[in-house]
């Protein structure tokens, strides 16, 4: 049986370094907005992966992956996941701040992070499947590793089984969900935020990154996604204003 949700990291707890791995000694401090402790990464140097072990796999098969972050208004953030693929195949998928395109080869992919809220916390929710199969074309297996760099601050890392609503600004897009969700399942209460934190909840899917990258790159004039309500049922937003020149 699939669990709901998996918790892969929390800064919680008396010894949160017995999930992960860290260089660069990135500093356990708390945060009054998030009410809770948190790891900061902000020097060039600091990592946090999961697992801690190099030669274990996560062997998560959820599809969805959340990132409980806060990235500095003026800073960039990136973190990558090495997943397989149904052939038992390693691949890896790299998220960036500081990219604008996206770049794809046989074994990784490196995808920028166009619309991410920064300087408040997000749930930033990834849907790992969708991106391993549009980018590798393979079916998706599992999530092995993890790897958190700067400039960030962390609260948790857990995966889920379906797809969340989304949650504050992003409810201007209510009912677009990847291509496949037929349904949404709000995030279990023991992973949610303490009460009283004002938070978001953003979803990222290739064909949305794709549509945003382009987007950006033709200086702003609107292009539609293809996404699809929670009833399976095809439709389409803009997710700017057309401006011409």
């Amino acid at each position: 049986m699939i669990t709901l949700a998996t918790e892969l990291f929390s800064a919680h707890g008396s010894n949160p370094d017995a999930s992960c791995k860290t260089t660069g000694k990135p500093r356990r401090v708390f945060d009054r907005e998030a009410k809770s402790n948190v790891f900061n990464l902000s020097s060039a140097n600091c990592r946090l992966q999961v697992p801690k072990d190099d030669k274990t796999s996560l062997n998560n098969p959820h599809q969805f992956l959340v990132l409980q972050i806060c990235i500095p208004l003026t800073a960039q953030f990136s973190f990558q996941i090495g997943v397989s693929d149904s052939h038992g195949s390693k691949r890896r998928l790299i998220f960036s701040t500081a990219l604008k395109d996206l770049c794809e080869t046989p074994l990784h992919a490196r995808i920028p992070l166009l619309d991410i809220k920064k300087g408040s916390w997000v749930n930033a929710c990834f849907d790992i499947s969708g991106f391993t199969k549009s980018v590798f074309r393979q079916g998706y297996n599992c999530m092995d590793i993890i790897e958190i760099s700067p400039s960030v601050n962390l609260r948790k890392i857990f995966s889920l089984r379906t797809c969340p609503p989304p949650l504050g600004d992003d409810q201007i897009q209510s009912g677009i969900y990847p291509p496949g969700v037929v349904y949404t399942e709000s995030i279990p209460t023991q992973q949610l935020f303490p009460a009283g934190v004002k938070y978001t909840t953003q979803l990222f899917w290739y064909e949305k990154t794709i549509n945003t990258s382009i987007s950006q790159a033709q200086g702003g004039i609107g292009v539609n996604i293809v996404g699809f309500n929670a009833a399976h049922a095809p439709i389409k937003y803009s997710i700017f204003n057309i401006r011409m020149a």
